[in-house]
């Protein structure tokens, strides 16, 4: 079994994303699936406010794109809201 540590990657086919709000805004992301599986679930990462520090990059909803799809066969759905 492979070690974990807190900079672990593990194998994911990652896409970066993008959403059109219906102002026009454009939302950016990822989705991280299993590579040789389909998915049984998906994860949506919905962070905290960015004024209060919130972003897709935080170390938790990161480190949930990098492991979890290989782990638990989750997809990973992150994205920055607005102001992001």
């Amino acid at each position: 079994m492979t070690e974990i540590s807190s900079t672990s990657i593990l194998p994911a086919s990652r896409t970066d994303i993008e959403f059109i709000t219906a102002d026009n805004l454009k939302l950016v992301g990822e989705l991280a699936l299993p590579i040789s599986t389909a998915p049984v679930a998906t994860m949506i990462c919905l962070h905290p406010l960015p004024t209060h520090g919130g972003m897709m990059d935080s170390h938790i909803f990161r480190k949930a794109a990098w492991r979890l799809p290989q782990l638990a066969k989750l997809a990973v759905l992150r994205f920055n809201f607005r102001g992001a």
